[in-house]
């Protein structure tokens, strides 16, 4: 089979996905192919559809690079409350260590950003305050519910979650382990839009295998500018 034979088979499973999702036909959608996603346009609505396999690979790009904004924006609190409550039990002193590195390494981003001592040494100042918070928080008890009574800095939703990632020796496992969750708590608001959802194909038949591709709206779609 040629290379766009392969992709046109590729995304017949990805477009059946989403007709069974939303109970529609191939002619009611508007359908391209974006870096291993399939994108999808129905009733107005941007879509993407992925494997296992790519949203794994973009939330690997998104933790390596430290993409803070793309943390914050992409993957809402929720899931980070559902992260917590399910993952194994992890050292708070290593996680209070991960923290302390993870909101010093944020803070040297931002210097050059604002190119403003003084104000940096402000905003920075103001963040310790909450940092001591936070380190405090976490010593008597680690859940989102009493991060969130802090009432912390936006800035500090993407800290926690690159100190969670840290609790990890590996990347791909943490990653799996984030989809994981997201999927088992069947969770809505995965990034600006109201769809997180995993749809199975196949499987029907003996010997057959079942494929997962998982629904959401992705970021700067249409329905998250409403």
């Amino acid at each position: 089979m040629q290379s766009n034979e392969i992709a046109n088979d590729n995304q017949s499973q990805f477009v059946q996905a989403f007709c069974k999702f939303a109970g529609c036909s191939e002619d009611e959608l508007e359908v391209s192919i974006q870096n291993g996603h399939t994108d999808v346009i129905y009733n107005g609505v941007n879509y993407r559809v992925s494997t296992y396999g790519t949203l794994s690979r973009d939330f690997e790009e998104m933790f390596e690079a430290r993409a803070y904004d793309r943390i914050a924006i992409e993957i809402q609190e929720t899931v980070w409350i559902e992260f917590i409550q399910h993952i194994d039990p992890f050292s708070t002193s290593d996680f209070i260590i991960s923290l302390y590195k993870e909101w010093n390494q944020y803070w040297k981003t931002r210097e050059a950003e604002i190119n403003n001592e003084r104000a940096y040494s402000k905003l920075r100042s103001e963040s310790w305050e909450q940092l001591i918070i936070l380190i405090e928080t976490v010593k008597i008890t680690t859940t989102f519910v009493s991060i969130n009574r802090a009432k912390l800095d936006r800035c500090f939703l993407p800290i926690i979650a690159l100190a969670l990632r840290q609790q990890y020796e590996f990347i791909d496992h943490f990653c799996d382990e984030l989809i994981d969750v997201m999927s088992e708590a069947g969770l809505d608001n995965m990034s600006f839009g109201d769809t997180y959802k995993v749809v199975f194909i196949g499987g029907e038949r003996e010997g057959e295998f079942e494929e997962q591709f998982y629904i959401y709206n992705p970021p700067d779609s249409g329905e998250n500018s409403r």
